[in-house]
């Protein structure tokens, strides 16, 4: 029984200490840059707005504008310069009556006035039986169509019979068209505007959905409602980014302009914490080089007493804390490296017992094949004599 309990423990002394290897390896990776977002410089997003500036997109490069002021990131004075370009360049009629007018005949959505002229030709159902029109011409081509497209100018026609506004069909008909919403999240909304459409009524799955897409349309301009919803991939999502955004209202928007997917994971990360909001208010400060730092960041989580071992490694509580305590405290790196080899080193010298374990299972099966000979032996002699 001794045995037992001491091949038992240096096995799990040895589990432990491989456990602890990985936290301990990128620990020693990153301990050689910033311990936290503050001590990254400010980045200029002075870029990304003439990037917006040479794609028309002003209103997006306004508002991008206004945040570079409002934070006093490097480049405010030339935002400021910017942002009259921006503004005199919007209030320009002859083109926004232009590109809304080319809306309203296409439904494109390159632009603020092109998306306003779709959605005016939605609301007066020429948009809805225009968009039908060009998916059944497809169809007879044989060429793809785009069922979301589909559902919405049918529940479009009929929404006299919702409950819910009738702009919302347009509004996601016009971010459908400017490639604003991934293929994962257009399925789900699919399959919630075909229940909807069926049914005359919305299920409360759908009508969370549609009440936090609205409150994201009214809360922040097509553009950026836009470049949010690229990277959501579900309704969580969405509800994470809405959730950030009450706190911090152009956190999401900064990380996911300067970060991508990056930006996005990142928000998924740490935006489901007040500490982990603070986070991404500084990594948005820092542009990239603040994503790719919270990316790569191993955040500190309680290990509660008591806890299933194997919840606290599904939940990578126990790399989370061995990572950040050894990046945070040069001593405990190396405590925590003399505590793994001891482990490892004691842990290993089960290899030896299992070696007396098996060579102790062969002894005893070649000491029964030789009582078994010696048995049958007299027996053969006997046999013979006779």
């Amino acid at each position: 029984m001794k045995k037992t309990a001491g091949i038992l423990l240096k096995t799990a002394m040895l589990i432990l200490a491989l456990m602890m290897l990985p936290a301990l390896l990128d620990a020693g990776k990153a301990g050689k840059g910033p311990l936290s977002p503050e001590m990254l410089p400010d980045y200029n997003y002075i870029r990304i707005v003439k990037q917006l500036l040479h794609q028309n997109r002003f209103r997006e490069a306004s508002e991008l504008c206004g945040d570079i002021i409002a934070r006093k990131l490097p480049g405010s004075e030339e935002a400021k310069a910017l942002k009259k370009l921006c503004d005199q360049e919007i209030s320009y009629a002859a083109n926004r009556l232009r590109r809304g007018a080319k809306g309203f005949l296409t439904g494109s959505s390159g632009s603020l006035e092109e998306a306003g002229g779709a959605l005016i030709s939605d609301m007066i159902i020429y948009g809805d039986i225009r968009d039908l029109a060009m998916q059944g011409w497809l169809k007879m081509n044989g060429q793809e169509t785009d069922p979301l497209l589909i559902t919405l100018s049918s529940l479009g026609l009929c929404t006299e019979l919702m409950e819910w506004a009738d702009w919302m069909p347009a509004v996601l008909k016009a971010l459908r068209k400017a490639g604003a919403l991934t293929e994962h999240f257009a399925g789900t909304l699919q399959k919630c505007a075909s229940r909807a459409l069926k049914t005359g009524t919305m299920d409360q799955a759908t009508a969370v959905l549609f009440q936090n897409l609205s409150t994201l349309l009214r809360s922040h301009s097509f553009q950026r409602s836009a470049c949010l919803l690229r990277q959501v991939q579900t309704p969580g999502d969405l509800a994470l980014f809405l959730k950030i955004g009450e706190r911090s209202p152009a956190t999401p928007y900064l990380l996911i302009k300067c970060g991508g997917t990056d930006g996005a994971f990142v928000l998924r990360k740490f935006g489901g914490s007040t500490t982990g909001i603070h986070f991404l208010e500084q990594a948005a400060r820092k542009g990239p080089a603040g994503v790719a730092f919270l990316k790569r960041y191993t955040p500190y989580k309680a290990v509660k007493w008591g806890a299933h071992l194997s919840k606290m490694i599904y939940l990578g509580h126990l790399y989370d804390f061995i990572a950040h305590a050894a990046e945070t405290f040069r001593a405990a790196f190396w405590g925590f490296w003399l505590l793994a080899l001891m482990m490892g080193g004691y842990g290993l010298t089960v290899l030896y017992d299992f070696y007396r374990v098996v060579r102790k299972i062969h002894l005893l099966r070649e000491r029964r094949k030789r009582s078994v000979r010696f048995r049958e032996r007299p027996s053969g002699e006997s046999a013979k004599g006779t």
